[in-house]
C-alpha cells in the first residue's frame, strides 16, 4: 500500500473511532444507561465522570451524616450522586439546610414522569456546556443561587451538556426569566 494510501486509511479509522465514541441524542440512551423508573424526587450532590469520583462523593456526603446515598448512571460517563425520596416540598427544603450547612449545595431533580413533554410546560435553560464538570459547577451555583428545584443534567452530544429547570408553564416564563436574570443568569426556553 503507498504511503498516500496509509495517510487515507489511518483518517478513516480515526474518523471511525470518532463517530462511534458520539453521543446519541439526548433521551435515546447509551450502552450503560438503563432507565430510570423511579416515582421518586433525587437530593443530587453531584454529577461525576466515573464511579471513583461518585464514591469520593459519596464519602464526603456520608460523612457529614448523610444516608441512602445512590449512585445513578444518567450516561456512561456521567454518575449522578444523590438521595432518592425527597418527595415533598418540606423535605426538600430540610435537605437542603442540612446540606448548605456542612458546604453541600443541592439540587432536586424530579421524576422522569415529571419531565416529560406537556403542553404549556416548559425547560428553563442556564446554559450547554462542553464537559460535565463544567455542567455540574453550573448546576452547584444555581443551587447555591436558589435554583435547585426541578433542576438536572442532559447530555445532547459528545461535547455538550445543557442544564436546566423542568416545569416552567408559560404564564411564568417571564418572572421566572427575570428572577433568573437578578442573579446573572440568561435563560431561554425549550419545550423538549
Amino acid at each position: 500500500m503507498t504511503r498516500r494510501g496509509l495517510t487515507l486509511a489511518s483518517v478513516a479509522a480515526a474518523t471511525a473511532v470518532v463517530l462511534a465514541a458520539a453521543a446519541p441524542p439526548a433521551g435515546s440512551g447509551d450502552r450503560c444507561t438503563r432507565p430510570d423508573t423511579s416515582p421518586h424526587w433525587d437530593g443530587v450532590f453531584g454529577h461525576v465522570t466515573s464511579l471513583s469520583q461518585a464514591t469520593l462523593l459519596k464519602r464526603q456526603a456520608a460523612k457529614v451524616g448523610f444516608r441512602g446515598i445512590i449512585f445513578e448512571r444518567d450516561w456512561c460517563d456521567d454518575v449522578q450522586v444523590g438521595v432518592p425520596g425527597i418527595d415533598t416540598p418540606q423535605m426538600r427544603a430540610d435537605f437542603a439546610k442540612q446540606a448548605q450547612s456542612v458546604g453541600f449545595e443541592v439540587s432536586f431533580e424530579p421524576p422522569e414522569t415529571a419531565k416529560k413533554p406537556r403542553p404549556g410546560i416548559f425547560k428553563a435553560v442556564f446554559g450547554t456546556l462542553p464537559t460535565l464538570k463544567r455542567a455540574d459547577s453550573l448546576r452547584w451555583r444555581m443551587a447555591h443561587n436558589g435554583f435547585r428545584e426541578g433542576t438536572d443534567i442532559e447530555r445532547l452530544g459528545l461535547r455538550k451538556w445543557r442544564v436546566l429547570v423542568h416545569g416552567i408553564p408559560t404564564a411564568s416564563r417571564a418572572s421566572f426569566k427575570k428572577e433568573a436574570a437578578s442573579v446573572g443568569y440568561r435563560v431561554t426556553f425549550v419545550a423538549r
